[in-house]
């Protein structure tokens, strides 16, 4: 969320995002989650929770909150952050618990933030987190940061897909090629291909979004339906 000078940027709330690579089918990475205010008027009452955010490497901006005037107050609770974190100018008031920050976090005093955890390089294992979608039953988003480099991840459905329904999951990044994986469940766990997962492309560009600024298999997000009735 960007404002201009005409406008107040109060009372944001990002709950249950994933972001990542923004800006990069334009040729410009930029931060992926950035609210900010460039003109005189404040922040406050801005609100991240159990969002998950990547970036290509640990010193590429990630969350950037704030731009040019003093701001009052933002809590951030349950993200998981990788890559640069930024609070920019002054904040009156900052909470902060039980967030993972893989990567610097600059413009507040980590020892009065206590209850997070602060990474300088990526855990060994990896992290698998399935979100389900709360207006939808059998819908879900399947976050994988695959630090473990592994060319396929195991991941829990049981929770979500009845044994005997049909399902499909696709490249959140190509949602409409052909599903990376679908069939009958059978129960228990599901193998997702980490590699071999291709972005959509702009027709007539197909350079838009260079190899080196790809998630690769390091990180990938999926979508999971199922035939579940209510």
């Amino acid at each position: 969320s960007r404002y201009s000078d005409q406008n107040y940027v109060r009372n944001n709330a990002l709950v249950g995002n994933v972001w990542f690579l923004n800006g990069v089918p334009g040729g410009k990475l930029s931060d992926n989650c950035m609210v900010g205010h460039d003109g005189t008027h404040v922040m406050s009452n801005v609100l991240l929770v159990e969002n998950h955010g990547w970036a290509l490497g640990l010193a590429d901006r990630d969350v950037r909150l704030g731009w040019d005037t003093p701001n009052e107050n933002a809590t951030l609770v349950d993200n998981t952050i990788v890559g640069l974190t930024i609070f920019q100018q002054e904040w009156t008031g900052i909470a902060m618990s039980g967030n993972t920050f893989v990567g610097e976090v600059q413009g507040v005093d980590l020892a009065d933030y206590p209850d997070n955890s602060y990474l300088d390089e990526p855990p060994e294992q990896n992290l698998v987190v399935v979100r389900p979608n709360r207006f939808e039953p059998g819908r879900a988003h399947i976050i994988v940061y695959n630090w473990e480099g592994l060319d396929s991840v195991v991941v829990e459905l049981a929770h979500i897909v009845p044994v005997g329904a049909a399902y499909e999951i696709r490249n959140a990044q190509n949602p409409f090629a052909e599903p990376v994986l679908e069939g009958t469940f059978g129960g228990g766990e599901v193998s997702l291909p980490m590699t071999g997962l291709e972005p959509a492309l702009p027709i007539g560009d197909p350079e838009a979004i260079p190899l080196g600024q790809r998630t690769g298999r390091d990180f990938n997000v999926f979508l999971l339906r199922a035939a579940v009735c209510d």
